[in-house]
Order: structure tokens, then C-alpha cells, then sequence
């Protein structure tokens, strides 16, 4: 994918600001838009029986995992016990840069990912490099991860795999220890806070880690600001609570 022409960014870009400025009354519910009404008429899909056929997977303890962030990433790359149902050729990896201070969760890697050869690209990786430029950052200053290492047939993480993944995910960023931590989207908001994102947003949490203390939001998922453009302005107000920090 080339790069966007300098006009079209600055116009995305302060597109981004004019709608942040705004306050808007949205309902924060959310909306089942992927769960379809069955019909027991019709029989079941392949790729459900598929689905159905694979062995469950092994949980860890955390203590059984690596316990250093490059053994953790090489695990998390080839890993076939606990992250069976994730073929090692589809996944895609955080970029490891030391010294960090930002890390950007999100629940699965974009359909588009593998072939980009990144993680988070498409349309929702261009709005995430939008909000981090609004922010004075960008994918050079952020730790991008996802809690699963491959994207799931279906796009989303079940119960099942969200209970697999959560322990794994917050041993990721102990490791990683930034100081402030981004959670996008409901999967990532229950494995660190164990809250859904519209149950945590307005507002910054501090979680201890290790000792010290990181300072943590949540907010909906880029993919739902691509349709709710109306929404930036709460999520720009949670972003303001993590550049600021905590206030005395």
C-alpha cells in the first residue's frame, strides 16, 4: 500500500481534530452487528464443523510462560500447543522496540495483515496512525499488539479464546512494562481490566505493575469509529487522559 498523498492526510487529520472538538450524546451500547438469527432449518456450515472438530486448547499459568519479551514473542510466533487454533503461517508479530513507553492492544489482526506484512494495516491501521499523530506520536513510538497471534476465521475472539488469551496477554505487557497502556476494543478492556470498553472509558485507570504504576485506557475499536465517525470526540477525550497523565 503507497503512501497517502500529503493533502489527503492533512485533510484526515484535521478531519480527526474538527471531530474530536465535538460533544455528541451517542448511545454507548453496543450492537450485535455480526450476530446473525439461526435458522434450524438450514444445516451447518463447513467452516463451523471445521470449527467444532478442532481440539480445545491447552491453557497456561502464567509461570509456564517465557520470561523474557524476545523468548515471549518467539513463543508467541510458534507456539501449536496453546495457540493451536492460530496457524503459525498467519501470524503476525509486534514490532519489539526497546525503550518504549506507549503500548496499543488490540483483539486480532486485520484481515489484510499478513499480506501488508504488518500489524494493523487497511483503513483501520491508517485511523490508528492517525490518532497516534494527533497524539504527536506514531508506529515508531508505539508497541502495536494484539491478543491473539493470528486473525480467526470469523474475525472475532469467542469467550473461549478470550479466557485462553487474557493471561497471556497480561503477561505480554508485564513484560513489555510501558507506562501507558491503550486497550482497544471490548476483548482487550477485559483481560487487563476486566470490564467491557464502554464500562471503562472516560476515564484513566492506574494499574501496578510490578511495582509501578501504568497508566491505562480503553476505548472502542478503530474498526467501530470507521463507522461511528461521531465517536472520536469521547475517544480524543480519553486520549487527552493519557498523554496528560493522572491529575493531582
Amino acid at each position: 500500500m503507497g503512501e497517502l498523498a500529503t493533502r489527503a492526510d492533512i485533510d484526515s487529520l484535521m478531519d480527526w481534530w474538527k471531530l474530536a472538538g465535538v460533544d455528541v450524546a451517542i448511545d454507548e451500547a453496543p450492537t450485535p452487528w455480526l450476530t446473525a438469527k439461526s435458522d434450524p432449518a438450514k444445516p451447518v456450515k463447513p467452516d463451523r464443523q471445521v470449527e467444532a472438530s478442532r481440539p480445545a486448547p491447552v491453557a497456561v499459568a502464567p509461570a509456564d510462560l517465557p520470561p523474557s519479551l524476545d523468548t515471549f514473542v518467539a513463543w508467541f510466533a510458534r507456539d501449536t500447543d496453546v495457540l493451536s487454533r492460530y496457524p503459525v503461517a498467519r501470524r503476525i508479530m509486534p514490532v519489539d522496540i526497546p525503550g518504549i513507553d506507549l503500548m496499543v492492544v488490540a483483539d486480532v489482526p486485520e484481515a489484510g495483515d499478513v499480506e501488508a506484512g504488518r500489524l494493523l494495516s487497511g483503513d483501520v491501521g491508517l485511523l490508528i496512525d492517525r490518532m497516534l499523530g494527533a497524539m504527536g506520536r506514531d508506529r515508531g513510538s508505539a508497541r502495536l499488539a494484539t491478543i491473539a497471534p493470528a486473525r480467526p476465521a470469523n474475525g472475532r475472539l469467542d469467550d473461549t479464546e478470550q479466557a485462553l488469551l487474557a493471561p497471556i496477554l497480561r503477561h505480554h505487557v508485564e513484560l513489555a512494562a510501558p507506562k501507558k497502556l491503550w486497550l482497544l476494543g471490548r476483548a482487550a478492556s477485559r483481560a487487563v481490566l476486566g470490564m467491557d470498553e464502554t464500562e471503562a472509558a472516560g476515564r484513566l485507570h492506574s494499574v501496578n505493575q510490578n511495582g509501578s504504576i501504568m497508566d491505562v485506557i480503553a476505548t472502542v475499536h478503530p474498526r467501530i469509529l470507521l463507522r461511528e465517525p461521531k465517536l472520536k470526540a469521547r475517544v480524543w477525550e480519553d486520549m487527552k487522559r493519557l498523554i496528560e497523565g493522572p491529575t493531582a
